[in-house]
């Protein structure tokens, strides 16, 4: 997902743990690969291996990687994207769908890629609404599944909901 859309609190959220701290993702940083058992290092990414029995019976590997690091300089997917399974992309409702969200999601369209919209919870009144039928609408628009919206829900909801929707061997 783009800047400041909930990525690291998601990652966060699905360890029990903090991985990275929220909002101090900066250019330098190498994008995240979280695995639940021993793999090769990884000189393109900040390598964390957690011990969680949970998930590492699902046999997932998770990244996180900024917006601006999926898309090559010629508007293609990066080769590793393109090895993914599933994409979650993360929409901030405080700024729903900017340009780099629409170029992204549409490259991304060829893949499992599921968006989840972020931070509905700091809405208030009718914005709420309307941020949430904007990104449904371009979901549906755009031949996408209905986004995974995890606003009200506490943090085990939020875990269960994204297990929830990876794609599982059978897909």
């Amino acid at each position: 997902g783009g800047r400041n859309s909930g990525k690291t609190t998601i990652i966060n959220g699905i360890v029990g743990q903090e991985i990275r701290v929220p909002d101090m993702l900066s250019k330098k940083e190498k994008p995240l690969r979280l695995a639940f058992e021993e793999m090769e290092d990884d000189p393109n990414f900040d390598c964390v291996t957690i011990d969680h029995e949970g998930w590492c019976r699902e046999r997932v590997v998770f990244y996180e990687i900024k917006a601006d690091e999926i898309m090559e300089d010629d508007d293609t997917v990066s080769p590793l994207i393109n090895r993914m399974d599933c994409v979650f992309y993360t929409v901030s409702a405080l700024v729903p769908m900017t340009g780099e969200d629409v170029r992204v999601i549409e490259a991304l369209r060829h893949l499992a890629l599921k968006v989840i919209l972020t931070k509905v919870d700091m809405l208030e009144g009718d914005a709420v609404e309307k941020v949430v039928d904007f990104v449904f609408d371009f979901c549906r628009n755009h031949a996408l599944e209905q986004p995974i919206n995890l606003s009200g829900k506490d943090k085990a909801e939020c875990v269960r909901t994204i297990r929830y929707n990876i794609p599982t061997p059978e897909d």
